[in-house]
């Protein structure tokens, strides 16, 4: 669907078409028409600065239990990767031989774990 509004009435509004997209952004979140994320992508603005202009009018956050998992999701997850990173990069910086100890032993043998607080020294 198109909505055409005129430039005569956003010039009545005092607004530019940037302002009346982030205005019509704001009232349709404030009335929880949109998420955060939709009004975000709806006004064309970064979060900051979205957020800063709710402020501005005291427009509060909507946050439910559901954003707080998803949130504890995106932190777990994140988390993940970056210790991902930190085995990757071990692997490239040591070698891969340094990690996989043992690996050329006999194996009746049992193979040492690796202790990362050995790697680290």
């Amino acid at each position: 669907m198109s909505v055409v509004i005129s430039d005569e009435m956003l010039r009545a509004a005092q607004l530019d078409e940037a302002e009346f997209r982030v205005e019509l952004a704001i009232w349709l979140y404030q009335q929880q028409r949109l998420s955060l994320e939709q009004a975000i992508e709806w006004s064309g603005v970064d979060r900051l600065e979205f957020q800063r202009r709710l402020r501005e009018r005291d427009i509060p956050i909507h946050y439910d239990e559901a954003d707080l998992e998803q949130d504890l999701q995106a932190i777990a997850d994140l988390r993940a990767q970056r210790q991902s990173y930190v085995i990757l990069r071990l692997w490239r910086t040591i070698g891969a031989s340094k990690l996989l100890i043992g690996a050329h032993c006999n194996t009746t043998r049992p193979k040492r774990r690796l202790n990362p607080e050995r790697i680290a020294r």
